[in-house]
Protein backbone atom coordinates (compact mmCIF):
# COMPACT_ATOMS: atom_id res chain seq x y z
CA UNK A 1 0.00 0.00 0.00
CA UNK A 2 2.90 2.37 0.72
CA UNK A 3 4.72 1.62 -2.55
CA UNK A 4 2.67 3.98 -4.78
CA UNK A 5 3.04 6.80 -2.26
CA UNK A 6 6.81 6.25 -2.19
CA UNK A 7 6.97 6.53 -5.97
CA UNK A 8 5.07 9.82 -5.94
CA UNK A 9 7.41 11.15 -3.27
CA UNK A 10 10.44 10.15 -5.37
CA UNK A 11 8.99 11.87 -8.44
CA UNK A 12 8.33 15.00 -6.36
CA UNK A 13 11.93 14.97 -5.10
CA UNK A 14 13.27 14.74 -8.65
CA UNK A 15 11.05 17.63 -9.72
CA UNK A 16 12.27 19.73 -6.81
CA UNK A 17 15.89 19.05 -7.75
CA UNK A 18 15.21 20.03 -11.37
CA UNK A 19 13.58 23.28 -10.28
CA UNK A 20 16.60 23.98 -8.07
CA UNK A 21 19.03 23.43 -10.95
CA UNK A 22 16.93 25.56 -13.28
CA UNK A 23 16.80 28.36 -10.72
CA UNK A 24 20.58 28.15 -10.21
CA UNK A 25 21.05 28.65 -13.95
CA UNK A 26 18.67 31.63 -13.93
CA UNK A 27 20.52 33.15 -10.95
CA UNK A 28 23.88 32.73 -12.71
CA UNK A 29 22.53 34.40 -15.85
CA UNK A 30 21.19 37.32 -13.80
CA UNK A 31 24.52 37.79 -12.03
CA UNK A 32 26.38 37.71 -15.36
CA UNK A 33 24.01 40.28 -16.87
CA UNK A 34 24.30 42.59 -13.85
CA UNK A 35 28.10 42.36 -13.92
CA UNK A 36 28.29 43.12 -17.63
CA UNK A 37 25.74 45.94 -17.38
CA UNK A 38 27.65 47.63 -14.53
CA UNK A 39 31.17 47.06 -15.93
CA UNK A 40 31.44 50.46 -17.71
CA UNK A 41 30.25 52.32 -14.63
CA UNK A 42 32.63 50.41 -12.37
CA UNK A 43 35.53 51.14 -14.73
CA UNK A 44 34.65 54.84 -14.80
CA UNK A 45 34.39 54.91 -11.00
CA UNK A 46 37.82 53.29 -10.66
CA UNK A 47 39.29 55.76 -13.16
CA UNK A 48 37.78 58.73 -11.32
CA UNK A 49 39.19 57.46 -8.03
CA UNK A 50 42.61 57.13 -9.64
CA UNK A 51 42.78 60.65 -11.08
CA UNK A 52 41.14 62.52 -8.22
CA UNK A 53 43.14 63.82 -5.32
CA UNK A 54 44.77 66.86 -3.77
CA UNK A 55 47.88 67.14 -5.94
CA UNK A 56 50.45 69.62 -4.70
CA UNK A 57 48.59 70.21 -1.46
CA UNK A 58 50.29 70.59 1.87
CA UNK A 59 49.42 69.14 5.21
CA UNK A 60 50.15 70.58 8.62
CA UNK A 61 50.99 68.28 11.50
CA UNK A 62 49.83 69.56 14.89
CA UNK A 63 52.56 69.88 17.46
CA UNK A 64 52.58 67.08 19.98
CA UNK A 65 54.48 68.56 22.86
CA UNK A 66 54.21 71.20 25.61
CA UNK A 67 52.37 74.44 25.31
CA UNK A 68 49.61 76.01 27.36
CA UNK A 69 46.92 73.89 25.70
CA UNK A 70 48.35 70.61 26.96
CA UNK A 71 48.83 72.03 30.44
CA UNK A 72 45.24 73.31 30.62
CA UNK A 73 43.96 70.04 29.21
CA UNK A 74 45.70 68.12 31.97
CA UNK A 75 44.85 70.44 34.87
CA UNK A 76 41.31 71.60 34.03
CA UNK A 77 39.56 68.25 34.69
CA UNK A 78 40.92 68.31 38.25
CA UNK A 79 38.83 71.40 39.05
CA UNK A 80 35.58 70.23 37.45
Amino acid sequence: MQAPLGMYQAIGDVGQQRRGLTQAGIDADMERYNYEAMAPYNALNQYMNTISGNYGGTTVQPSSGGGIGSVLGAVLPLFL
